[in-house]
């Protein structure tokens, strides 16, 4: 074969190849997205919703409890997170920022003006984790108060009719994700849910919310209307965050990890095929 028509061939294998990877990998992250990246996760607006507090929970030791052994109480209102306690994602990191935002404002008071409970969503986790996070936490940001104001942090679980009935009452979906223990190893979690910390009154009314679990300077004013059971604030006007490990822009929450590499991928192939063209380019002309 000729050195000539051994270039044009070269060159026409390399244009071919990064054509047909291109065309691949616009299809796996370019419009081809997952129209169902986002089903079955949403936060519909459970403005001034009361909660159903027949709802049966296991809290501390009890065993046989429901939500209206909690309220109805005391007049303090009640700060509700909605996750699950093996969740290392955007779960984690609400419960250590509402808890380090709780310790650090101090005009609000754990017990006084305020008590924290959370809701797992799986109802395969037994009540002894709920009780330990709920003893990592308190240790955690409130080790200078007394032990007894521990019961203040209510970490609770339920049977997954329970939670199913509750959570559609309040508007929270979420979803199992079929494909978990095929993928754990990847990251992948158990559930993708909305992300989100509900301020309830003492009688059960959703007054208010944060999705960040972040207040700063408005836990008061939000505290004081849940202390007047008036509902101060329209969620449609809140953004939910969720748990999706994803590229939110793309809606492809499966691959955000793969994009990058696949990104990286992309980016030396088309420096390969730049210094490969320039070299056959140069053998040519010599």
């Amino acid at each position: 074969m000729e050195k000539g028509a051994e270039m044009i061939i070269m060159k026409n294998f390399f244009i071919f190849f990064m054509v047909l990877f291109g065309g691949l990998f616009s299809q796996k992250f370019g419009g081809a997205n997952d129209p169902n990246a986002f089903k079955g996760i949403n936060l519909n607006n459970p403005y001034g919703v009361d909660i159903p507090l027949s709802t049966k929970i296991s809290y501390k030791n009890n065993d046989n409890a429901t939500f209206d052994d909690i309220f109805n109480k005391n007049g303090i209102p009640k700060l509700l997170i909605m996750g699950y306690y093996d969740c290392d994602m955007m779960c984690d990191a609400i419960r250590e920022i509402l808890f380090a935002d709780l310790n650090s404002n101090e005009d609000v008071r754990l017990g006084i003006d305020y008590e924290i409970i959370m809701l797992s969503i799986d109802h395969d986790e037994p009540l002894s984790m709920a009780m330990k996070q709920e003893e990592i936490y308190f240790n955690r940001y409130f080790s200078d108060l007394d032990k007894s104001l521990l019961s203040h942090i209510m970490f609770a679980v339920s049977s997954k009719e329970d939670i199913e009935s509750f959570t559609s009452e309040i508007g929270f979906e979420y979803r199992f994700n079929d494909d978990y223990e095929e993928l754990k190893h990847r990251g992948r979690q158990k559930y993708d849910h909305p992300s989100f910390v509900y301020v309830i009154s003492d009688q059960g009314k959703i007054t208010s919310g944060t999705t960040s679990g972040r207040f700063h300077e408005d836990i008061i004013g939000k505290l004081k209307d849940a202390k007047n059971n008036y509902p101060s604030i329209d969620f449609d006007q809140l953004y939910a965050m969720t748990c999706l490990q994803g590229n939110i822009e793309n809606q492809n929450p499966q691959n955000a990890f793969d994009l990058v590499k696949f990104t990286s991928t992309w980016f030396v192939l088309n420096l390969g095929f730049v210094f490969g063209y320039n070299y056959l380019s140069i053998r040519k002309r010599s």
